[in-house]
């Protein structure tokens, strides 16, 4: 993810907890993730593909704000090799949740902006990671960080039903 909701999910798999031959891959189109109506539920645009990956094998999706907002929203579907257990080792105060029934975590990609941003990570029934981060950009009066989890979470909500659906 870019622009300070870097998603560094270092780490590899820990033992055991997948053999080679089943991982899954990323989701093939995370701009497809969010349809026209997700889209305008939630207030953003179209989308358009992250091309600064972090993550081996990861595909990302950006939407922002069609009115020109500095607010945005990133999200996608990881290849299985990453892991809840690799979040919460290699991001700053991982929160447990609990998201459309699913195993989750919230944190942010760094301290130093945890006011102005929430990630996800949550667990699909297929083993993979759905993930978005909402990011305030450029209204510090409303950058709080609760406000930007409300924002995730309800994207995060609408990728998972897309995820399951597919």
């Amino acid at each position: 993810m870019a622009s300070g909701c870097v998603a560094e999910v270092a780490g590899t798999p820990t033992a055991g907890s997948r053999s080679p031959g089943v991982f899954t891959d990323a989701d093939p189109d995370p701009c497809g993730l969010l349809s026209p109506d997700q889209r305008r539920i939630l207030g953003v645009g179209d989308g358009e593909e992250s091309t600064e990956i972090p993550l081996e094998g990861a595909r990302f999706c950006r939407w922002e704000n069609p009115g020109g907002g500095p607010d945005w929203l990133q999200g996608g579907v990881l290849p299985s090799a990453y892991r809840l257990a690799d979040v919460k080792r290699n991001y700053p105060s991982p929160k447990d949740e609990l998201i459309s029934g699913l195993p989750a975590l919230s944190t942010s990609s760094r301290e130093s902006i945890v006011n102005r941003s929430c990630l996800f990570f949550a667990e699909l029934p297929d083993g993979r990671l759905a993930t978005v981060s909402y990011f305030w950009n450029g209204r510090p009066e409303r950058s709080t960080r609760e406000e930007a989890c409300g924002h995730a979470t309800s994207a995060l909500e609408l990728i998972i039903a897309t995820a399951r659906s597919r």
